[in-house]
This record gives structure tokens, sequence and C-alpha cells, in this order.
């Protein structure tokens, strides 16, 4: 006899037998020939279906969770998105912060480059004029290299000095004062010599300027040029006067430039290395050689000294194009 309080079950669709041992859906009776055993072995190994699954329906409990895990879904890809979005903002603005520091410490670096460049220039060239103003001249040297550019200038009448202030294919041109060769010039000659030792050369007036007392003379040998400064020498500055002083060419006296003098319209430096008649039209030049102005005359009065003046270079060269 089958025990009652174990249920049984269709051997080919697995739902329960009714009470009479029929399946509901009308598939039999079990089998006579079945042991208890075996159908109580058959019924153990088939599951009880589940009534919503055999329905084909899902279950109930599932169903209205479904459209809130879609909306979380959603709302979590937006966020995702949005912080995306946000986070390359947020690079892009990093990006271009930086490079606008970039470029401002560029400039800094390309303005601070600028103003060390222009500080050292302007202590090297205050360290060069200190320099020059404690080194001491060398007037050895001085005379050495402006004696070769200076000659006496001898003329039927008069003498005097020149020098070279202009040097080229053509010849050489000299400067020196038209007082010293104007008796000849008003005469209608034109010829002089120039003298250095035992060298003689012919020349020519070629040009005057009689308001400001000078003249050119063109040669055609070759002789080295002197340098010109056109810019007013300062007071104290050490200067030399090269000349003739007598016909005594060579000769070389130290002094310094006194002051800069307006005598009746014309700028005049004055300083005081004495000179003497044949002087006249000699360079004066200071410590680095450079000619400063031509030698033109001295005041002689009884205890007068060292008054001596010259014709500033920059009158030579606004008067005649040889600078």
């Amino acid at each position: 006899m089958e025990p009652a309080a174990l249920a049984r079950y269709c051997t080919a669709c697995g739902r329960v037998l009714d009470a009479a041992g029929h399946c509901v859906l009308g598939h039999g009776a079990p089998s006579a020939s079945a042991a208890p055993a075996e159908r109580l072995q058959s019924a153990a190994l088939v599951p009880a279906p589940d009534p919503e699954s055999q329905s084909g329906s899902p279950k109930r409990g599932w169903a209205w969770r479904r459209p809130l895990v879609g909306v979380a879904v959603v709302a979590v890809v937006a966020v995702a998105g949005w912080a995306i979005l946000d986070a390359r903002s947020n690079n892009r603005n990093l990006r271009n912060e930086l490079a606008r520091d970039n470029r401002a410490a560029t400039q800094q670096s390309h303005d601070l480059t600028a103003r060390v460049h222009t500080l050292q220039a302007a202590v090297d060239a205050t360290a060069a004029r200190l320099s020059a103003l404690t080194r001491k001249p060398d007037a050895t040297a001085i005379a050495s290299e402006t004696l070769r550019s200076v000659f006496t200038v001898d003329t039927t009448a008069d003498l005097g000095t020149g020098w070279v202030i202009r040097s080229g294919a053509s010849g050489s041109d000299l400067i020196t004062n038209y007082h010293v060769v104007a008796d000849d010039y008003e005469d209608g000659i034109r010829s002089v010599r120039l003298t250095r030792g035992d060298e003689s050369y012919p020349a020519t007036v070629t040009e005057v300027d009689v308001d400001n007392d000078l003249a050119v003379i063109h040669t055609s040998q070759r002789f080295a040029a002197l340098h010109t400064s056109t810019t007013t020498p300062a007071i104290g500055e050490t200067v030399y006067a090269v000349g003739s002083p007598l016909g005594l060419d060579g000769t070389v006296s130290a002094g310094i430039v006194s002051a800069s003098r307006v005598e009746d319209g014309r700028h005049l430096v004055q300083f005081s290395a004495p000179i003497s008649p044949g002087n006249s039209g000699g360079p004066v030049v200071r410590a680095d050689g450079a000619v400063i102005g031509v030698s033109e005359l001295k005041v002689v009065a009884s205890g007068a000294e060292g008054l001596s003046f010259a014709i500033p270079t920059s009158t030579v060269c606004a008067t005649f194009a040889v600078c």
C-alpha cells in the first residue's frame, strides 16, 4: 500500500495526479506494473513545476523592477558622460592656463635678458670711460703715430705746418691755416712744398676758407691720415700740439684743454700747450691720437703764458668735404 503522505506525479508532464491517480492533462494513469518504489523514485526525481513558469508569464516580483533598472542605467550613463565631459573641459582649461603661464614666463625671460644686456652695455661703457680717464697717456706712442702724418708747409713768403686728413688712390689731402699760404695764394701762386726731415714733396693749394682761416693742400703722394674727432674736448683733457715752430719740424708740446670759447663769432679751443710761429696749421691731438683742433694762434703779451688757440676739427669737417 502507498503512503498517503506522498504526492504522485504524472510521468509524462510531471504534474500532480488527482486523488484518483489521473493526470489533469489527460495523460492517463500511471502504469499498473510500476512498483510503488519505482513510482516513488520517479516522483522524487521529477521537481515540482512553478505554476507561473508553466503559464509562460514572467515572475510578478521582477517585472515592476525592470523600468527602475533602466532608469538607473540611463542615470549612471548620463552622470558618467557628464563627468567625462567635465574632466575634459577641466583638462583643456588647465592646458590653456599652462600655455598662458609659459608664454608669460618666456616673455618675462626675454625682457629680463634684454635688461641685463642693456645694463651690461652701460657697465662696459662706463668701465671704458673710467679706463680712458685713469690711463696715463703715452706721449711717445702718440708722437710716433702723429709725426708720420705731419709736414712743414714751405711757401715763398712763409712757413707753417700741415697734417694729412684724407688719403686715397689720387694722393693725400692736408689741412693748414689760410694765413700760412695767404701771401702766395693772393699772388696767384698755388704751389707749395711739403718737407719732413730730408724728405720734400710738391703740393698744391686746392681750397681755402678765408673766414675760418683754413686751407686744403693736395699732394699725389699717399701718406697715413690721422683720425679726427668732431666732439668738443673736455676741459682738463690732455692734448699735444705737433708742428714746426720756427721751422723745427717734428716738435711736440703737451698741455691741457683750458676752455672752449667763441671769439668774434668763431668757435675756438683754448689749450695750454706752448706753440710758436711755424706751429700754425698743425694738429692738436688728444691722448688717443685723434685730432681735436688745428693750431691757429697764441696770445702774446707781457706776462701771458699758455694762451694757445685752435680751430675745432668740427669746423674743418663742416667747411671742407675731407672728413
